[in-house]
């Protein structure tokens, strides 16, 4: 039997107009002991009417296992465009308990 959660944090940039959050979910499989953790990375503007386009790369580390994503990127006013998305199976301790981390980050 699966169980899940999920949740986010929000994300700021050195461009006071792109911010952004990550958004993550847990998937509990109590027969693997394990939890299998998707996260992913969006950025937008936060004003209306202009448009900030770039190369770059994002990342964003589950448990310390990273995925990096390059390429052109545009952000408009509430784009929440996906920069790099990733999932991992995460084993836990005998008792089911585990601490997850979650990084991310990446320039233009």
């Amino acid at each position: 039997m699966a169980t899940g959660r999920s949740g986010s944090f929000n994300i700021s940039t050195s461009n006071q107009f792109v911010s952004g959050y990550v958004s993550w979910n847990e998937t509990y499989d109590i027969a693997s002991n394990s939890s299998v953790v998707s996260a992913e990375l969006r950025l937008s503007r936060t004003n209306a009417g202009y448009e900030t386009y770039s190369s770059g790369e994002f990342y964003i580390a589950i448990n310390g296992n990273e995925k990096r994503n390059s390429g052109n990127f545009s952000f408009t006013y509430n784009s929440n465009t996906l920069c790099v998305s990733h999932s991992v199976t995460v084993p836990h301790n005998a008792d089911g308990s585990k601490n997850i981390e979650i990084y991310a980050g990446g320039e233009l």
